[in-house]
């Protein structure tokens, strides 16, 4: 029961995610273009199946992740876990 308590607020902060990057990159003046667009990017990070079955945080980093990371210029991101690498990643595009 406690991972679908973790969900149900994986939904809350992904609709807020949703909700803020929409108004960034469209302007006030369009909302039913904002609103189309914030349930398209919530209907993409709210997937119950990722959440519960694919998201294996712990585990290797894929073939994907790893190749990003190279072209960040991570060093050894082999020796990473997918979180740690995925961590590695986001610190990298912001340039820390």
């Amino acid at each position: 029961m406690e991972k679908e308590k973790e969900y149900v607020e994986h939904i809350k902060e992904s609709w807020k995610f949703a909700k803020n990057t929409t108004k960034e990159i469209i302007p006030n003046e369009d909302e039913k273009l904002q609103d189309n667009v914030t349930v398209a990017i919530l209907d993409k990070i709210i997937s119950p199946y990722h959440y519960f079955i694919g998201n294996n945080e712990e585990g290797s980093p894929t073939a994907k992740q790893i190749g990003y990371a190279k072209k960040l210029g991570i060093d050894n991101p082999e020796s990473y876990t997918k979180k740690t690498l995925s961590e590695a990643i986001d610190k990298a595009k912001r340039g820390e």
